[in-house]
């Protein structure tokens, strides 16, 4: 998400200059209309998602985008309500840049909370791996078919941690690719798993 919105604000920011060395229309009532329309639409996004936001890094991403259109969208309403009272469609383009520049912002928090997840988000303030750190990284990992994990056994600290835990895994889905989930993203954070399956239910 976080890549997406800076793709976006970059040509944002190359379409807008261009509208500077050329000759454009700006239907301001057109504007105000679009402008007013998404802003509502992202009011009730924002409204509806405010809450799971602060526990999901996906949902945070979905937030930051629609905060960043409503951003985008009360822009647009005050944008097009300066060229219809002024007739400097100028202002188009510096909006459009500006409006760039809060989508980049956005972005980049984004992808700092995305690598703060990836690089410390599996270990306490003081660098050890707790047992409620690995509960809330496996609950990031969002794996189909593992119902709960238990028994979590933790030894060493630091980037050398063993973790043991025993997973519920749902019989339609087959232990074995949970389970190769579950070791595959520990692995990957630096993590040496000893996972095992309790039951399935």
């Amino acid at each position: 998400s976080g890549i997406v919105l800076v793709v976006i604000s970059v040509s944002l920011v190359i379409l807008s200059s261009l509208r500077f060395f050329s000759a454009h229309e700006v239907k301001s009532e057109v504007m105000l209309a679009v402008g007013g329309g998404g802003l509502g639409i992202n009011i009730l996004g924002l409204t509806l998602l405010y809450k799971k936001q602060k526990s999901n890094l996906n949902t945070r991403g979905a937030y930051l985008h629609l905060w960043s259109d409503a951003r985008s969208s009360v822009g647009v309403v005050v944008g097009a309500l300066a060229i219809g009272l002024t007739g400097q469609t100028i202002i188009d383009p510096i909006l459009g840049i500006l409006i760039a520049f809060l989508i980049l912002r956005s972005a980049g928090k984004l992808l700092k909370e995305s690598w703060s997840v990836l690089t410390k988000g599996s270990r306490s303030s003081n660098g050890t791996l707790s047992e409620a750190d690995l509960l809330a990284l496996i609950g990031r990992m969002r794996i189909s078919g593992m119902q709960d994990v238990h028994n979590i056994i933790i030894r060493g600290d630091g980037h050398f941690a063993q973790a043991s835990l025993h997973v519920v895994v749902t019989k339609r889905y087959g232990s074995n690719k949970v389970v190769g989930k579950v070791r595959s993203h520990l692995r990957s954070l630096g993590i040496r798993p000893s996972v095992t399956v309790c039951d399935e239910a």
